[in-house]
């Protein structure tokens, strides 16, 4: 399944330190000196948490293969149709022809239907994710068609503000891991874990602050 770009962050507008996240981000600058020097560019993580689980999933897969201007257009035209409270109720509820006019494609209308009827069924469990490790929600989540680890990942992340959650197969996040770390080499998958061990338990921050590292740097220098 293909990457969104639902996991943009915005760089933190006070002193690191100071925000919900300077634990994480003390412990990250006293293992890692790179760490560091992005924290103190970049300012305070500001990941937290979203409470309206089955909307943040469809807008995920709404946002799949299109630009962020296109995914905002048809999310709002989505939204609309429940008066900003789509449930999966409601969804089941509407037809594919209602769906279509807010811009939902054939395909995505059937993951978002998928996901509407795992919610319903309970075979997806919102009220026990507190209670449940990361890697069975990333379970749970996968099992709807449109919903790929990448995407339960970034759930983890930006829905629920699970703190130790790193994503490999996220293109972006390697290249930046290869470019600070490695001199721009690639290399093999073990060597990269190994490096992100240092950053547990906080990689889900430490992958934000590599994510908004790339929006600092001049396009010539954007090679991730």
């Amino acid at each position: 399944m293909a990457q969104t770009k639902e996991r943009r962050p915005e760089r933190g507008k006070r002193a690191s330190g100071s925000g919900r996240w300077a634990t994480a981000e003390a412990h990250l600058g006293r293992v890692d000196q790179r760490m560091r020097r992005i924290i103190a560019r970049i300012g305070p993580c500001t990941i937290t948490k979203h409470h309206d689980y089955f909307l943040l999933l469809c807008q995920a897969i709404i946002a799949q293969q299109i630009s962020n201007a296109a995914a905002a257009s048809i999310t709002r035209r989505f939204k609309t149709l429940y008066d900003n409270r789509p449930t999966p109720r409601l969804v089941l509820a509407t037809s594919d022809k209602r769906l279509r006019t807010a811009g939902v494609s054939p395909q995505k209308l059937r993951y978002v239907k998928s996901l509407a009827q795992h919610f319903l069924d309970n075979t997806i469990t919102p009220r026990r994710f507190a209670r449940m490790p990361d890697e069975a929600i990333i379970e749970e989540l996968v099992q709807v068609k449109g919903i790929g680890r990448w995407t339960a990942e970034m759930f983890l992340i930006f829905s629920l503000g699970r703190p130790d959650v790193f994503a490999y197969d996220d293109l972006g996040l390697r290249n930046a891991i290869y470019r600070l770390y490695f001199n721009g080499k690639e290399v093999k998958k073990e060597r990269l874990l190994a490096l992100t061990r240092r950053w547990a338990p906080y990689r889900s921050i430490a992958s934000w602050y590599l994510w908004a590292m790339k929006d600092t740097l001049p396009e010539d220098e954007r090679v991730w």
